[in-house]
This record gives structure tokens, C-alpha cells and sequence, in this order.
């Protein structure tokens, strides 16, 4: 068997025994908007920690990160898992019909978990029972929408970084490569953080510049990695951009100034 590592691109071990932050690749785009600079964001279907509370990836008896998957989920989210039923709610979750879906560990997991909190069940650290609705009545926040972020995603095998990062923008935006030009003498940025799950993530970004500005923007119904992931794509300035990120994302805010800064440098050379 070959040894190779989707995350890294290393030959001496495999992704799962990888010891480098969890990796991605995407493409900063940006376009000049009657002299206002835009970058383009997408809107996520569904927020992180809804996903991985859905995936079942928390302990049942960690109530203190319980409450902080909630706590970052939309008030819609929140709405649904009170509401529906955890079928309804996978289905949703990865696009597919009640006869495609597949059946695995994270479903398994998934539903035990969140079924025994829909019941509710006697916790000791609180000495008192409590479900789903105790989570989410002692949430505080009141995100309208799942997170805004930059189009990005992982290498598939054997996949240079560059051609993730390429290949990610078109799935997720629809904007292909003759679309736009890669700025080659900038260096890429990079977002690193550590997630509530205590794993590390870095996200590496190109910088693109739009050239085709008579493309829309749009969500294609038969596109479905884009259907998966993204409920909405927008150009944003910058106080635009600042104002749709959560507060808790210190390292995407200031990256996101680090990026405006550069763009106003770029405009002396780019913008004639």
C-alpha cells in the first residue's frame, strides 16, 4: 500500500497519523466595486458546530461543550433541533432523499446521542435532569445564520495545494479559473486557530483578482458540493465583511484587515 498523506502531501505517514494542523485551500477573490474593494464570501449551509453536534461528536455527558455547540448554532438550527426529528434533520444535513441515506457510524452515534437528549436524563455534575430545550433556553446567542468564511476545502489525493484551492473556489462559487488571475508574487495568507474540539486547523489562501465582472453570483441547484455547504455568496467591503463575522473569530477578522490593507497597496499597480 502507498503511503501518502491527503493533508500534508508527506510520503512517511497517512492522513489519519498527521501531526500538521488540519489543512485547507482556497482563493481570496477580490474585485474593485466603483472604487470599493470586495472580497467574496460565502455563507454556510449549516453552522460547524451543528454539524458536529448532528455527527454526534461530543460526549453526552460533557455538558459544559454541549452547551458550546449549541451555543454557536443559528437561532434556525436551534429552532430545528427542538422541532424535528433526528432523521429530518441528517436528511437536510447532507442533501439526500429518506432512500440514499447512508446509514454510518456518525449517524448511529449521532441519533443515540441526540435521542437521549431529546428524552432528557439525569446529569450528576448538575443533580438535575435536563434535554435539548435545557441547552438551548440557557443559550445566549442569537446568531441569525450559520458562519460567513472564505471559499476553501481540502486536497484530494495527490491534489497540489494550488489546484485544491482552485478547484474548491469553482465548487463552492462557480467561479472557474478563466474567471479570474492568481497573484503570483503574493505570497498566500494563512488563518490558523485551535476549534472547540481542541484540534488544530490553518486555512491557506491565493489571492485572485475577478475579471470577469459580468458573473453572477449564484447557488446552482445541480451543483451539489455547492448545495452541501453554501446557502448564500455575496462581494462585501470591508466593514461588510467585519460586520457578518462572528466576534469570536479573532484570527479571520484579522485577516480579513490584513487583506484590505493589501488590496489598497495593489491599487497603484492593478487598478489604472
Amino acid at each position: 500500500m502507498n503511503i501518502y498523506c491527503n493533508n500534508c502531501g508527506s510520503t512517511s505517514h497517512m492522513s489519519r497519523n498527521c501531526k500538521n494542523p488540519v489543512t485547507s485551500y482556497g482563493i481570496l477573490l477580490f474585485r474593485i466595486d466603483n472604487k470599493i474593494p470586495k472580497i467574496l464570501m460565502i455563507n454556510r449551509k449549516d453552522s460547524l458546530c451543528y454539524i458536529d453536534f448532528l455527527r454526534g461528536k461530543y460526549s453526552i455527558n460533557n455538558y459544559k461543550y454541549i452547551q458550546i455547540l449549541i451555543d454557536k448554532c443559528s437561532l434556525g438550527e436551534k429552532k430545528k433541533l427542538i422541532e424535528k426529528e433526528y432523521i429530518d434533520l441528517w436528511k437536510e444535513l447532507w442533501v439526500v432523499d429518506e432512500l440514499n441515506v447512508k446509514f454510518t457510524n456518525d449517524f448511529t452515534k449521532g441519533r443515540e446521542k441526540f435521542n437521549k437528549l431529546k428524552e432528557g436524563f439525569f446529569c450528576e455534575k448538575l443533580n438535575k435532569n435536563i434535554d435539548i430545550n435545557y441547552f438551548i433556553e440557557n443559550s445566549k446567542t442569537n446568531y441569525s445564520n450559520p458562519e460567513w468564511e472564505f471559499p476553501k476545502g481540502r486536497r484530494n489525493n495527490y491534489e497540489s495545494n494550488k489546484n485544491c484551492a482552485i478547484r474548491e473556489l469553482e465548487e463552492e462559487t462557480g467561479y472557474n479559473i478563466s474567471d479570474y488571475e492568481l497573484i503570483i508574487n503574493i505570497k498566500p495568507y494563512s488563518e490558523n486557530y485551535v476549534g472547540e474540539n481542541k484540534v488544530r486547523y490553518k486555512h491557506i489562501y491565493y489571492i485572485g483578482r475577478l475579471l470577469n465582472e459580468g458573473k453572477k453570483t449564484v447557488i446552482d441547484t445541480n451543483n451539489l458540493d455547492q448545495c452541501l455547504e453554501v446557502s448564500d455568496i455575496k462581494w462585501l467591503s470591508k466593514d461588510e465583511c467585519l460586520k457578518y463575522i462572528r466576534q469570536y473569530h479573532k484570527t479571520r477578522i484579522i485577516l480579513i484587515q490584513n487583506i484590505f490593507t493589501m488590496i489598497d497597496k495593489l491599487n497603484d499597480y492593478l487598478l489604472i
